[in-house]
């Protein structure tokens, strides 16, 4: 049961969509939510060039930046205030500035229950593909899930009725995201789509049956997927969202086999940038 939840803030449409969506679960949940503005300090101590006479500038300019970036944290702050009022939310504010934020998400992840996060995750990063660098670095260990969403993503805008995609590959992080699924209880009432894709049909369908009874045990029914497929992760999940309007993606981040190897880089990278839905990501 969800008792502590733990939102990153920014002021980019998809934190925003993030604030929503941890709002309402607090509600929905009667659980406490912290709101983390992480201020990113990497950007003004990463070993910039700096010409000869001008580092009092880049002194000036540092502490004009970190001064803004103080401001937006106290004012997305409040406006998270506000909002998680009006919802009758138990709320505190966190502002923590670190050079490491992934590993600040992390000290502060240890004490709740699950993270909301969006890709652009603090302020005054150098861009999303910094945080989402930042991110991997986090789920690499990750003391719990993080429910990511990725660009334009909303599990209300787009397919509110959609199913839930779970994939599993017998990895004991897939496992263990099998087990936060059940104790989380995220999704109730929607259906549940079980993906597991190997390069054997009969591999796949044995790794189903397995995801699929320790769910049920937990009093979980699933749909159970089971392909054999030698393309890449991130291409059959896609597809099977496309075909199925997934609400959301749940899956363990790393793996000791095919999802390690096939989700970070490359196709992790084209899931945050093509997914149209929430991913529930635990390591």
């Amino acid at each position: 049961m969800i008792k502590r939840i733990l939102l990153t803030l920014n002021n980019s449409p998809s934190a925003y969509e993030a604030r929503a969506r941890a709002i309402r679960l607090a509600s929905e949940r009667g659980a406490d939510l912290t709101a983390l503005a992480l201020v990113d300090l990497e950007r003004l101590t990463h070993g910039e060039a700096v010409p000869a006479g001008a580092l009092a500038f880049q002194e000036q300019r540092n502490q004009q930046w970190l001064a803004e970036w103080r401001t937006q944290a106290d004012e997305l702050i409040d406006a998270c205030r506000q909002q998680a009022a009006l919802s009758g939310v138990n709320f505190t504010g966190l502002c923590v500035e670190d050079d490491l934020p992934a590993a600040a998400l992390a000290r502060e992840a240890r004490s709740h229950d699950l993270v909301v996060s969006a890709t652009d995750a603090w302020l005054g990063s150098a861009g999303q593909s910094e945080d989402a660098r930042q991110l991997a670095s986090y789920l690499a260990d990750a003391p719990r899930p993080l429910l990511l969403l990725p660009g334009s993503a909303s599990e209300y805008s787009r397919h509110p009725d959609g199913p839930i995609l779970i994939a599993y590959d017998g990895s004991p992080c897939a496992a263990r995201m099998l087990q936060q699924l059940a104790f989380m209880r995220l999704w109730p009432h929607s259906e549940k789509r079980l993906v597991v894709v190997q390069k054997s049909q009969q591999d796949a369908e044995a790794l189903a049956a397995e995801a699929a009874g320790y769910l049920a045990c937990h009093g979980i029914e699933t749909v159970p997927a089971a392909i054999g497929s030698t393309l890449p992760a991130a291409e059959v999940l896609l597809a099977e969202s496309a075909a199925h309007g997934a609400r959301a993606l749940a899956m363990g981040a790393f793996g000791s086999n095919s999802w390690r190897d096939r989700l970070f880089g490359s196709a992790t990278r084209t899931l945050l940038a093509e997914a149209d839905f929430p991913l529930l990501l635990a390591h």
